[in-house]
């Protein structure tokens, strides 16, 4: 099974030292942490204050996030270490699931009352394949063309409807 995770107020959440010490921990070498860092830490941001950038902001925490994928064996044991972990990550970071935008993924294979406990376990939703994110399908299998089709057919419509407008002007 896939878990699409996402943490919620991880942008404000992350404390710059803790990133840099998880790291260390792990084991990274510190040319590789100073690199790391130094990306994170010389982010600015401009307010716009009647439509002129007005003064910068200089953060001293945050990181800015993605989804993450898990991938785990469909079984209530395997979930059940997932959910120890993040609860361990949760507690040390301060930042929390988001389930009102992390979903799971099943394969065919996946019983549906194991699907039900799971889901019940982690309290979010399951992705159905045809679903779709961002306009895109959630999920491609072997059918790419299939799954990417749309996409092709709005850009040819689109296309067709500017030819239109510009021989009009003509």
């Amino acid at each position: 099974m896939a878990v699409k995770l996402d943490m919620s107020k991880a942008y404000d959440k992350v404390e710059w030292p803790f990133l840099e010490g998880i790291m260390g921990r792990m084991g990274f070498n510190d040319g590789w942490i100073n690199l790391i860092m130094l990306c994170v830490k010389t982010v600015t941001y401009s307010v716009l204050v009647n439509g002129e950038p007005s003064g910068m902001i200089h953060p001293t925490r945050g990181i800015r996030q993605d989804y993450s994928l898990l991938f785990c064996k469909a079984t209530l044991e395997e979930c059940g270490k997932v959910l120890d972990i993040l609860k361990n990550y949760e507690d040390a970071s301060g930042q929390k699931i988001n389930r009102s935008k992390t979903a799971l993924f099943f394969s065919k294979a996946t019983e549906g009352d194991i699907k039900d406990h799971i889901k019940e376990a982690w309290g979010v939703p399951e992705i159905m394949q045809y679903e779709k994110y961002l306009g895109l399908p959630s999920f491609v299998g072997k059918g790419k063309k299939a799954s990417f089709k749309y996409i092709k057919e709005r850009v040819w419509r689109k296309l067709q409807g500017w030819k239109g407008k510009l021989l009009s002007q003509a």
